[in-house]
């Protein structure tokens, strides 16, 4: 999916402006039918009931191949197996599949439905651009783009140094503003933040995790650097997150890795920050949060010598680049951002980085379902080459 180089400003200004034409209502999802059955009782499953019933759109009961599910109940819904389900509902109801993967897992599903009796059947991928109360689970906002978007779409794709790059870009950037899931590809779920053709364990020699979470980087991590890795700085404002970071980094330390983690947010300024501490991957600042954490600058850390900044932090990426602009042109690590929490962060972050670290060369790879999980790689040389 690439772009003609002479065409591009026609090309993005026609897609950025495609949504107006786009706007299906959530019955439209039914085909006629009378409800959903939801096949996958987990979270995803949870997060489509909330946000069909707010629809007005009718669960009428959960599907799931884990026969230790079968007979119980969801919010008044019942939990069946997939066969019961097709006997009863094959014909009356649209099956979405809300297993959290695309690709040969989900499509074995599908064709499990079909042959046993269901006749409409979709990705919640597919079922989304039909549901706008899910739209904020998955990061989207199809509306939020303008024609004073199109000259950053230019430069941005212009960017990117491969074809796989390129296309990632132009076809995240068609899913976010048309929300048409038949451009995105199978995501590669295996070695974020370390793909083998983009980093070297050399790259990583002083690791700064800005958003640690767990510490489920800071093992892969050390699997990936083994030796080559020297020092480890890692910061978590969620306390129960913290917690278990604070185990995981125990276990690494040796005379020879030096590990720092700190219970803090990163952030633009030096301040005290409300935090909706509640544990999971998505715990981010919040006005009405229950815990209050500080909050440090990349720049206040003066950490000598990084090597490759990893930034997730749910939405407020721009703000540790913007808390770390001298320590990025200084030392012009290499990074790895999370460029789908906000809109224009696929265009917007990857343009500071070249404006404040010109010498990197940039790509994109895609490591997760609905757009989560594109992530933008920033790269130089390695420092131990």
């Amino acid at each position: 999916m690439s772009v003609d180089l002479a065409h591009m400003p026609d090309y993005f200004r026609a897609l950025l402006s495609d949504w107006q034409l786009r706007r299906p209502e959530p019955g439209a999802l039914l085909s006629g039918r009378e409800g959903v059955v939801l096949v996958g009782a987990g979270k995803v499953g949870g997060e489509f009931l909330e946000a069909l019933g707010v629809s007005g759109v009718p669960v009428m009961a959960f599907a799931d191949n884990n026969s230790a599910r079968w007979g119980t109940s969801i919010s008044g819904r019942p939990v069946m197996s997939p066969k019961d389900a097709g006997l009863r509902f094959g014909s009356q109801a649209a099956f979405i599949i809300t297993i959290g993967r695309v690709g040969a897992a989900a499509a074995g599903i599908r064709g499990q439905l079909s042959a046993l009796g269901a006749v409409h059947v979709l990705h919640f991928t597919e079922a989304i651009r039909f549901i706008p109360r899910i739209w904020p689970q998955f990061f989207l906002r199809p509306d939020a783009f303008t024609s004073a978007d199109v000259d950053s779409c230019v430069a941005a794709y212009r960017l990117f140094q491969d074809e796989r790059s390129q296309h990632l870009f132009v076809s995240h950037l068609r899913w976010r503003a048309t929300l048409d899931a038949a451009v995105l590809a199978t995501p590669e779920y295996d070695n974020q933040y370390f793909p083998e053709d983009l980093i070297a364990p050399a790259h990583c020699a002083t690791f700064v995790d800005v958003g640690a979470y767990t510490g489920d980087t800071l093992a892969a991590l050390r699997r990936f650097a083994g030796d080559s890795l020297r020092e480890y700085y890692g910061f978590e404002p969620d306390p129960r997150n913290y917690e278990r970071l604070a185990v995981e980094a125990a276990g690494i330390q040796s005379r020879d890795l030096r590990v720092v983690i700190r219970r803090t947010a990163v952030g633009a300024a030096e301040h005290a920050i409300a935090f909706a501490g509640d544990g999971s991957a998505t715990s981010r600042s919040d006005p009405g949060g229950s815990v209050e954490v500080p909050c440090t600058t990349l720049d206040a850390l003066e950490i000598a010598r990084p090597t490759y900044l990893k930034i997730d932090v749910e939405g407020a990426e721009s703000q540790v680049l913007s808390g770390g602009r001298e320590t990025v042109r200084r030392w012009k690590p290499t990074v790895a951002i999370a460029t789908y929490h906000r809109p224009t962060d696929l265009f917007e972050l990857p343009l500071w980085l070249a404006r404040n670290a010109p010498d990197l060369r940039f790509y994109l790879r895609s490591h997760g379902d609905a757009g989560i999980d594109l992530v933008c790689y920033a790269v130089g040389k390695p420092a131990l080459a």
